[in-house]
């Protein structure tokens, strides 16, 4: 019996020992919870910084969307002085020279202010014509 015994308390022992390796091998692979908060952690800072990064994406896309607006709208007012001046400019060619284009403080207004002085230099010319003259009678010449 006694060699049974020994194995025995061998066979005890090497499942006690199995037992503690295995207790081992479980901490090791069980996530502690320090690595919890730490994953945790990480994984919050992620979304913060992902959530940031969308509300720039979001501010960006508002401030491209009010920089197109405001350039069709800047589009949409350039045409409509153009075509304003352009009608202006017709009834001055067609020989209404008593008109007066709108002079604004902008590209077309200098334009239009160029377009005045010519006319006006126009209207110098043919007043010193006699009043009979033919070429006086195409226009109609400011009082």
């Amino acid at each position: 019996m006694g060699r049974i015994n020994q194995e025995i308390a061998h066979l005890l022992d090497l499942a006690q020992q199995l037992q503690e390796q295995g207790k081992l091998v479980q901490k090791l692979v069980e996530p502690s919870t320090d690595f919890h908060k730490m994953e945790r952690e990480m994984l919050i800072n992620m979304l913060q910084e992902m959530q940031q990064k969308a509300q720039e994406q979001e501010q960006l896309k508002e401030y491209w969307q009010r920089k197109a607006q405001e350039q069709e709208q800047f589009k949409e007012d350039l045409q409509r002085q153009v075509i304003r001046l352009l009608d202006e400019i017709e009834a001055i060619a067609s020989g209404n020279l008593t008109l007066k284009t709108e002079v604004t403080p902008d590209v077309i207004g200098a334009v239009a202010d160029s377009i005045n002085q010519l006319v006006d230099n126009q209207i110098e010319i043919l007043q010193q014509l006699p009043p009979d003259a033919p070429i006086r009678q195409k226009f109609q010449l400011p009082d």
